[in-house]
């Protein structure tokens, strides 16, 4: 699952970049990211 939810934030974000929007992302994606498990 978390595969699947990286992938569409790649597309979101690669959509955002295109428009020239700015943005960021948090929470929990963003730490599944970086290696740091919010939950055992």
């Amino acid at each position: 699952m978390l595969a699947e939810s990286i992938s569409v934030a790649l597309l979101v974000a690669g959509e955002l970049d295109a428009l020239g929007i700015l943005y960021a992302i948090g929470g929990s994606l963003s730490s599944a990211v970086h290696g740091v498990m919010r939950a055992a």
